[in-house]
């Protein structure tokens, strides 16, 4: 049989699918470590420096000496340490002999309880009774205080007895207390002090009195008044200030307004405002007098002279020339007096 000639190559197929990962190879065994390398030549020791002890202050004194005691090298050896004392023991007595227990007398038969009887019936309610009538508070013997009202506390009638206060009992019955007999009283045996921290208010017209008959008072005018001396003391000056006046004789009749006063500068309409002012007493201007008894010195101090005894030395410099004078003979003269 004769051969046939060779057919056409077929198309290329498809290209198939990527098949699965093979596992990962194992690792390889690490390879030796290379040799250290010789250590290089160490450098020159620098010179030795100077440290002295005064140079550090007291932080670093202290610093310093706590590390040095870490280093075993700067401890000293453990000092020895000392005999323990002796304990001192007392030898303990010799126990008594315990005493024989006496016997426990016999107890005596329970009684049998007897049974409890029956509860009886609750009988009918009562009716209510009537309040009676209310009682009375005696107020004038009780403190009372109620909501939104000053406390209360009754009157009596004596500075001793029978009143109603508050006692401060500090040394004794009465020793600080306040109370109101028909008037209000503070009353201590001790000192008494009223403090505030800006001001005390009087009213107008109303008196501080010292004993009976002096007092302090504002009716108008500030008035101090006193039936015996005053006495205005004080360590070094009482200012009183320009153009206000000391008055003498205010209450005198027919005084002439300005007559008795002593004031710096004084009416604005004197037009002296820088000149101490002493006013005469009298009625009328141009009558009142100043009266100087013994001296009266003017000047600065050391120069200052005594005005009586200036005026005698010129009345008698007067005299003297109205002597001299009258020892003229005029018409002989040719002098002429105009």
């Amino acid at each position: 049989m004769g051969q046939g000639e060779q057919g056409k190559i077929g198309n290329t197929g498809l290209t198939g699918s990527t098949g699965e990962r093979g596992p990962i190879g194992l690792t390889g065994t690490m390879g030796p470590i290379g040799l250290t390398g010789t250590m290089g030549p160490i450098g020159l020791t620098g010179p030795t420096g100077l440290v002295v002890w005064s140079s550090f202050d007291e932080t670093t004194k202290t610093d310093l000496i706590t590390r040095l005691k870490t280093y075993p090298e700067f401890k000293g050896p453990t000092g020895t340490m000392g005999p323990i004392g002796l304990t001192g023991e007392g030898k303990q007595g010799i126990q008594g002999i315990q005493g024989i227990q006496g016997l426990t007398g016999l107890t005596g038969e329970t009684g049998t309880r007897g049974p409890i009887g029956l509860t009886g019936t609750m009988g009918p309610i009562g009716n209510t009774g009537t309040m009676g009538p209310r009682g009375t508070i005696d107020m004038t013997r009780t403190m009372w205080c109620a909501d939104g009202e000053l406390c209360k506390l009754p009157g009596g009638t004596s500075a001793t007895s029978g009143n109603k206060g508050i006692d401060f009992v500090r040394g004794g019955s009465n020793s600080s207390r306040i109370f109101d007999d028909g008037k209000l009283r503070i009353k201590t045996d001790d000192d008494l002090y009223l403090t505030a921290p800006k001001k005390i208010f009087i009213p107008k017209d109303a008196q501080l009195m010292f004993g009976t008959n002096s007092n302090i008072i504002d009716d108008g005018q500030m008035r101090i008044r006193t039936d015996d001396n005053l006495y205005l003391t004080a360590p070094k000056e009482i200012y009183i200030t320009k153009n206000a006046a000391l008055v003498f004789g205010d209450t005198l009749p027919d005084r002439e307004e300005n007559a008795g006063k002593i004031t710096y500068g004084g009416n604005p309409a004197w037009n002296q405002p820088d000149s101490l002012h002493i006013i005469g007493g009298g009625k009328t201007v141009g009558q009142r007098t100043v009266k100087v008894w013994d001296k009266l010195r003017v000047g600065a101090p050391g120069k200052d002279k005594d005005i009586v005894e200036e005026l005698d030395e010129i009345n008698g410099k007067l005299s003297k020339i109205e002597t001299d004078l009258r020892k003229i003979d005029f018409s002989k003269s040719k002098a002429t007096i105009k």
